[in-house]
C-alpha cells in the first residue's frame, strides 16, 4: 500500500476550510458528527466529565480512541477492541503506539509531539495511506480522522479509525484492470447499449488502426463487415441475456479498409442493481492461427493425395507382379492419372522405335476426354514431349470442337531412352497443372516405364526360353538324327558293293543321295533354329526376304536351304552382292525358265557358295547376258568365280562362289 503515514504527522494534517479559534470541531465518522467541546462551555467545569467522554466515544460507529498528551489511551470503544483484537477496556492505559506497526512506532512518537504542539482537526479520507496493527501482529489499511480537545489540564485527541481494506482492494483491482487493458496486445473496447464506442485501448489501435480520439463516439458498425454482422449480433444477444458462449471467429474492418481475422467475445457492463449500461468487446488477432490452419489443411490434402498415390502405386505394382498384360497395367495407370490429377482424359503413347519419335502409337487410354489414335493431341503433343525428353504443360492444346483449348500435361516415359509419353488433359476452364501435378504425373510415368521394362524383360525371358528350346532341338537333331542318317548312308554305301544287280545298286545310290540331301536340310534347319527368334536382320533373314519377294513372279514358293553358319560367316561387304545374285537368278528363272521348282542353296563352309537351280526349259539359245555378266563381275570383284550350267534334260543351275572374309 506504499508508505505507512502516521496520522499525527504535522505535514500530513488536512486543515479544514474556514477553521477559526472556536472551541469546537466537527469530525465526520461514518455519517456521525463528533463534537469536540471546549471545557469552558460546560460552566464551571474545567474539563469534560469522564462519563460524558466515555458516552461520546461509545456513540461513534467506527473504532475510536481518546489519547492524552503523553500518548496514553484514556478511552476506547467496543469497535476499537474488536477491530484490533483486544478485550474491552484492555487498551485503556496502553500507549497509542500499540496500534501502530512496530517499524513506525519510534517515528510515531516524534510526530505525536509535533502534533501536540499545534493540534488541528483532520477529516476522515484526507488521502493519506495509513496502517493499523492488530494484537496478532497482522496489519490492515486504515483511514483516520483526528480532533483535538483543548482547554483542560492535559490536551486530548480523539481518533476515529476506519478499516479501508475493501476500498484499497477495489482500488488495486481497478488499477490492475486498467494496467491490463492498457498493456494488452488485444483489442478491448467498451460501448453503450446503442453501440457508441466509449473506450478504446492501445491494443485496439494497433489491431484496427484507429486512434482513440478518432474512433470514440462513433458507432461500432464501422468496424463490422456486413457479411459478419450475424456473428456480432449473436455475441450481443448472448451478453445481454447473460448467456455464456465462447469466442467466435469473425472478421473486422481496419481503418484502411482491409479485413483482419479475429476471435471476438462480448460481455455486459451492468450497475449494481443489474441495469445494463453497455458492453465490453474483446477481439484477438488470429491471422497467424488462420494461416496455420490453412497450412494444416493443405498438409492434410497433400497427405491424403500421397496416400492415394501410394495406394495407386501399390495397385499398379500388384498388377505388374501378378503377370497381367502390359496394356492392362498401362490402362490402370491412365485411370489413376485421371483420378489423382483431376483429368478429363489420359493416354499412354509409345514410340515404336527408338530414334523415331514421330512413329507413335496410343497404347492405353482412360477417361471421356482421352485422345485416341489419329487425334492431333495424341500425335503432335506427344511427339513434342518425346522429342524434348522432359515434361511439357500447356493450356493451348486444342480439344474437341465443344471444349476448345484445354490444359494439357505431357510427361516422358523413359527407361534408358525416351520411349513414350503419359498425356493428361483437363476440361475446358479447368486450372492449369501445378508443379505438384507434374511431380505426381512423373511418378505415374515412372510406373509406366517400369511396366514397359517388365514387359520387355518378360519378352526377353520368353525369347531366351524359346532359344534354349530351339538349341535343345538343334542338339538333338545333330546328335541323334543326323548321326543315325549318316550311319544309315554309310551302311547303304557298304551294301552297294554286295549287290550285283545294277538296277538295285542304282536305287541304293539314289537313297544315299536322298539321305545326304536330308542331312543337308536338317543342318539348314539346325542353323535356322539357332537364329534368334523374331530376328529381322542378318544374312539369313535378308535372303529369305528376297526369296519371298520372288514368290509372286514365279507363281510358287522357292525352296531355300542353308548350310553352315550363314549369319556369322557372311560378312557385311559380301551380303549386298549375295542378295543381288539371288535376286537376279530368281528373276531370270521367273522370266525365262518356265520352271515349276526352284531351289536356292546357300552354303558357308570353306567359301560362300550360292546355287540357284530350276527344272525349267534350260538356258535359251539367244539371250541377253547383262544379268549374268553382273553376277560374274560381282564374283570376280570379291576374288571368286561364277558359272551357269544347263542340264541335258532341261533345267539351269547358277553357281556363285567367293572366298570367306575375316
Amino acid at each position: 500500500m506504499g508508505d505507512v503515514l502516521d496520522p499525527l504527522r504535522r505535514d500530513r494534517v488536512a486543515e479544514p476550510a474556514g477553521e477559526s479559534s472556536a472551541a469546537s470541531a466537527r469530525i465526520p465518522a461514518s455519517g456521525v458528527t463528533m463534537a469536540v467541546v471546549d471545557p469552558g462551555d460546560l460552566g464551571t467545569a474545567k474539563f469534560p466529565a469522564a462519563e460524558l467522554l466515555e458516552a461520546f466515544v461509545a456513540l461513534v460507529p467506527d473504532p475510536a480512541v481518546v489519547v492524552d498528551g503523553d500518548g496514553t489511551i484514556v478511552s476506547a470503544n467496543e469497535q476499537t477492541a474488536a477491530q484490533f483484537g483486544y478485550e474491552l477496556g484492555e487498551l485503556v492505559g496502553q500507549p497509542v503506539e500499540i496500534l501502530v506497526p512496530e517499524r513506525f512506532r519510534h517515528r510515531h512518537r516524534g510526530h505525536r509531539k509535533e502534533y501536540a504542539a499545534a493540534p488541528r482537526a483532520r477529516a476522515m479520507g484526507a488521502g493519506l495511506r495509513l496502517s493499523g496493527r492488530r494484537r496478532d501482529g497482522t496489519e490492515f489499511p486504515v483511514d483516520i480522522s483526528l480532533a483535538p480537545i483543548t482547554g483542560g489540564d492535559s490536551p486530548l485527541v480523539v481518533a476515529a479509525i476506519r478499516d479501508i481494506s475493501d476500498r484499497v482492494a477495489a482500488t488495486a483491482a481497478s488499477a490492475r484492470l486498467a494496467a491490463i487493458v492498457q498493456s494488452s496486445q488485444d483489442a478491448m473496447v467498451s460501448m453503450t447499449v446503442e453501440g457508441e464506442i466509449t473506450s478504446w485501448n492501445p491494443g485496439a489501435e494497433r489491431l484496427l488502426g484507429y486512434p482513440e480520439d478518432e474512433i470514440c463516439g462513433r458507432h461500432v458498425s464501422a468496424l463490422i463487415p456486413s457479411d459478419q454482422s450475424h456473428v456480432f449480433e449473436e455475441l450481443l444477444g448472448a451478453a445481454a441475456n447473460a448467456e455464456r458462449i465462447g469466442a467466435r471467429d469473425t472478421q473486422q474492418v481496419r481503418k484502411d479498409g482491409t479485413r483482419i481475422d479475429v476471435a471476438a467475445s462480448m460481455s455486459a457492463i451492468r450497475e449494481e442493481n443489474g441495469n445494463l449500461l453497455g458492453f465490453s468487446w474483446f477481439a484477438r488477432d488470429i491471422t497467424e492461427r488462420k494461416l496455420a490452419e490453412a497450412r494444416l489443411r493443405q498438409l492434410l490434402v497433400e497427405e491424403h493425395k500421397r496416400e492415394r498415390q501410394q495406394a495407386a502405386t501399390a495397385e499398379i505394382r500388384l498388377a505388374l507382379l501378378s503377370g497381367a498384360p502390359v496394356d492392362g497395367a498401362l490402362t490402370l495407370i491412365c485411370e489413376h492419372a485421371c483420378e489423382l490429377l483431376d483429368g478429363y482424359g489420359a493416354s499412354v503413347v509409345i514410340s515404336d522405335s527408338a530414334g523415331h519419335p514421330a512413329r507413335l502409337t496410343v497404347t492405353a487410354t482412360a477417361g471421356d476426354g482421352a485422345p485416341t489414335a489419329g487425334h492431333g493431341l495424341a500425335e503432335a503433343f506427344a511427339a513434342r514431349v518425346v522429342a524434348r525428353g522432359e515434361s511439357v504443360r500447356t493450356s493451348e492444346v486444342d480439344g474437341d470442337r465443344s471444349t476448345g483449348s484445354v490444359p494439357a500435361l505431357g510427361v516422358p516415359i523413359a527407361g534408358g531412352a525416351v520411349s513414350g509419353a503419359l498425356i493428361v488433359v483437363r476440361g475446358s476452364g479447368a486450372p492449369p497443372f501445378s508443379d505438384e501435378d507434374v511431380a505426381l504425373a512423373e511418378a505415374l510415368a515412372g510406373q509406366a516405364a517400369l511396366a514397359l521394362e517388365l514387359s520387355r524383360a518378360r519378352e526377353d525371358r520368353e525369347a531366351l526360353l524359346l532359344i534354349q528350346d530351339r538349341e535343345r532341338i538343334a542338339r538333338d537333331l545333330h546328335d541323334l538324327v543326323i548321326q543315325r542318317l549318316f550311319a544309315a548312308g554309310l551302311n547303304l554305301q557298304g551294301t552297294m558293293r554286295l549287290v550285283d544287280n545294277k538296277h538295285a545298286a542304282d536305287r541304293i545310290a539314289s537313297s544315299v543321295r536322298e539321305l545326304d540331301q536330308t542331312i543337308l536340310d536338317i543342318r539348314t534347319s539346325i542353323f535356322a533354329l539357332e537364329t534368334p527368334a523374331g530376328s529381322e536382320s542378318g544374312p539369313r533373314w535378308e535372303i529369305l526376304r528376297v526369296v519371298a519377294d520372288a514368290t509372286g513372279p514365279l507363281g510358287f514358293e522357292p525352296a531355300v536351304r542353308f548350310d553352315g553358319p550363314v549369319d556369322v560367316g557372311m560378312s557385311v561387304d559380301v551380303l549386298p552382292h549375295a542378295l543381288a545374285v539371288v535376286r537376279e537368278a530368281l528373276s531370270n528363272a521367273a522370266r525365262h525358265a518356265h520352271a515349276t521348282q526352284v531351289v536356292v542353296e546357300v552354303s558357308v563352309r570353306e567359301s560362300i557358295t550360292i546355287i540357284v537351280s530350276d527344272n525349267g526349259i534350260g538356258l535359251p539359245q539367244a539371250h541377253r547376258s547383262s544379268g549374268l555378266s553382273n553376277m560374274r563381275h560381282r564374283a570376280e570383284t570379291l576374288g571368286g568365280d561364277f558359272e551357269v550350267v544347263s542340264g541335258s534334260g532341261g533345267g539351269t543351275s547358277v553357281r556363285w562362289r567367293v572366298p570367306l572374309r575375316d
